[in-house]
């Protein structure tokens, strides 16, 4: 059998290729670009505000320094309380973003973080074994804070807490969302540590979020060195 190939002539292509270059320059597209224009994409009127939303990743190199530091200010903040165990719940693309990073850890460090992704009673019970319960903090990541899973996982660790006769349990929680969602409401109405909303990633990316906050939160990065330690 004969391999296929295919023959490329790329001077027939050089006119088109100046002409759309030429193109390119005359209409500022990348001016446009970090202006967040969002005429550079063909779309309906009521997409537009979609298209901007999108384009706040080029916002990310101005606000990412000054966020991750409220990060790992509260982590100390918690770590400092007592709460030495961290639980990272997170359902969809937030749960392997945890997971890949929890595996990074060094072997002989004892085991103090748990990314959790289920509701299987059996699951929760091994769980709470292995946790005590009042050092323990809890981190809940969803965008939109509507999965019926988060719900359920986030009321029954807190009668966790008010079975163990802890007065103040939202202060064992963390929520990262978007503002506005159903999670944010949760968050405040049981008065959570604290809730960290999204910097500018949206949409199905915003499993970066989570890898994000958990690296600040669960190392320690030193700026000078660029050395990370273990922070939990």
């Amino acid at each position: 059998m004969a391999i296929p190939f295919q023959a490329v002539f790329p001077g027939v292509l050089e006119d088109a290729y100046q002409t759309e270059l030429q193109k390119f320059i005359s209409d500022r597209t990348l001016a446009r670009l970090w202006d967040h224009h969002s005429s550079l994409w063909p779309a309906e009127e009521h997409q537009a505000e979609s298209i901007k939303q999108n384009l706040r990743w080029l916002d990310l190199p101005k606000q990412i320094e000054d966020y991750m530091a409220r990060v790992v200010e509260h982590a100390e903040a918690a770590r400092a309380s007592g709460l030495d165990h961290v639980v990272f719940v997170g359902m969809g693309g937030s749960k392997p973003a945890a997971a890949a990073l929890v595996n990074m850890r060094k072997p002989n460090v004892d085991k103090k973080i748990f990314v959790f992704d289920t509701t299987d009673p059996d699951a929760l019970r091994a769980l709470k074994a292995q946790l005590p319960i009042e050092r323990t903090l809890f981190v809940f990541a969803d965008k939109a804070g509507k999965r019926i899973e988060i719900h359920g996982l986030l009321l029954y660790f807190l009668d966790q807490f008010k079975s163990a006769g802890l007065a103040s349990p939202g202060q064992h929680f963390v929520a990262l969302t978007e503002k506005g969602s159903y999670l944010a409401t949760l968050a405040g109405q049981y008065k959570f540590r604290k809730a960290f909303f999204e910097p500018g990633i949206h949409g199905r990316f915003s499993g970066l979020i989570h890898f994000s906050l958990f690296l600040t939160g669960v190392f320690r990065v030193d700026k000078a060195s660029r050395r990370v330690s273990i922070a939990w």
